[in-house]
């Protein structure tokens, strides 16, 4: 009973972590597209959070950020929200398990950054705690905390502080 218990949690274990390489992948190339060929994203800046965001507790939820435009020490942070898929075969072909249903630019050095530990994922939205740069605050530091939710309408994320 316990080596088919192990062998099942292995089976799972792969299955997951296939699905997580496959978002990897979705979202190397978001950070591709949006790059101007000069800036770059470093994994340690990116996350993954699971949770029901639209039919599926599995939904994704991802933050990552680009720096480096131009050469420059300017950094944007992105939302990108997936959608988890069933699996399905239809004529020999697979779908694949996430379908990006939408993706913003929510910050920036000199607007707002976020902390990715502080993320709330309810059924239809995200909510975001961070901080944003004061007239007066150094390109360092922020000083103004806030929270925003992100929410997805026709297919775009809009928001609303809360």
């Amino acid at each position: 009973m316990l080596a088919v218990f192990m062998l099942l949690a292995g089976m799972q274990a792969q299955a997951g972590s296939g699905a997580e390489r496959t978002l990897q992948r979705r979202v190397d190339g978001l950070i591709a597209a949006f790059s101007d060929g000069m800036a770059v994203s470093y994994p340690e800046f990116r996350s993954i959070h699971y949770g029901k965001v639209f039919e599926s507790p599995r939904d994704a939820v991802v933050l990552f950020s680009i720096e480096g435009f131009g050469g420059g020490n300017y950094h944007a942070e992105y939302l990108a929200l997936f959608a988890a898929v069933p699996p399905d075969r239809f004529e020999g072909r697979a779908t694949q398990p996430y379908r990006l249903v939408a993706v913003s630019k929510i910050g920036g050095r000199g607007w707002r950054t976020f902390d990715s530990r502080k993320l709330v994922i309810a059924p239809g939205s995200v909510r975001l705690a961070g901080q944003a740069w004061g007239d007066k605050d150094p390109g360092c530091c922020p000083s103004l905390p806030l929270q925003v939710m992100f929410r997805v309408e026709d297919e775009r994320i809009v928001e609303g502080v809360k």
